[in-house]
């Protein structure tokens, strides 16, 4: 899968022309005849060579060929790694390697904080700090095994969200008698986001009540009344706070 690129050196006088053909320890590669080739599984233990041919009007065409370059054996199989766990400071996130063939006799990690390397991370688990708030965080995976070439695999990030530096619980205003409405204030929160209502009678959802004020019935008579709400902002984390009840008047 990776790919080798033939340095073609400096030519006196310059070739008007350059051809490539790569060998597999010795033996043309059917269709390798540009100046990159891409490694696949069966080039595996053996040796690469490239050969390039440089052409100009009144010149002899000479063929160049270079050192051969010697693989190792390849891993048939080097899955991503994928990170579980809970995007929280001070939750532990663990990067899942999945099966690799042949098994590596080690596999090293790094992680990673939005692509920089964070100090002395190179464990299967991580355990996220506030510096980690508001930022993508990564884990490389390194297979190694005698005789076979080294592999590195880097997983998909994940963002860790930011926090609200403070984050109030609402409280319930209004005369709490049937036909009076109920208003939901909360005040105090920072960065400011949006809020979205539930409105709950003895803890159950009372049909239709998404708004930042309930309007009480015969229904609320002698019930506990609480509004839960929930706060929203892009790159933040998502908060739920619920109020203290307000009893209604029989």
């Amino acid at each position: 899968g990776a790919a080798l690129t033939a340095n073609s050196g400096t030519w006196s006088p310059e070739p008007t022309e350059l051809t490539y053909q790569w060998y597999r320890s010795g033996v043309a590669i059917p269709g390798a005849s540009g100046p990159t080739y891409t490694l696949t599984a069966s080039d595996a233990s053996t040796t690469i060579t490239v050969k390039v041919t440089g052409a100009r009007d009144g010149y002899v065409t000479t063929e160049q060929t270079s050192a051969g370059v010697v693989l190792a054996k390849f891993f048939t199989a080097t899955p991503t790694p994928t990170i579980t766990g809970t995007l929280r400071s001070g939750y532990t996130l663990t990067a899942n390697t999945g099966t690799w063939s042949p098994k590596p006799a080690t596999i090293t990690y790094r992680w990673y904080r939005s692509g920089v390397a964070i100090t002395n991370a190179i464990h299967g688990a991580y355990t996220l700090t506030a510096a980690d708030r508001g930022q993508t965080i990564t884990v490389k995976v390194t297979g190694l095994r005698s005789g076979y070439a080294s592999v590195a695999t880097l997983s998909a990030g994940k963002y860790v969200p930011k926090v609200f530096t403070t984050a109030s619980i609402p409280r319930i205003t209004g005369t709490a008698k049937a036909g009076y409405t109920l208003t939901a204030q909360h005040r105090g929160w920072s960065p400011k986001p949006a809020f979205s209502y539930r409105w709950y009678r003895d803890s159950v959802a009372i049909p239709g009540a998404y708004s930042s004020t309930y309007t009480l019935t015969s229904k609320d008579k002698g019930k506990k009344i609480t509004v839960q709400i929930t706060a929203r902002l892009s790159g933040y984390l998502t908060v739920v706070k619920t109020s203290a009840a307000k009893t209604v008047a029989r």
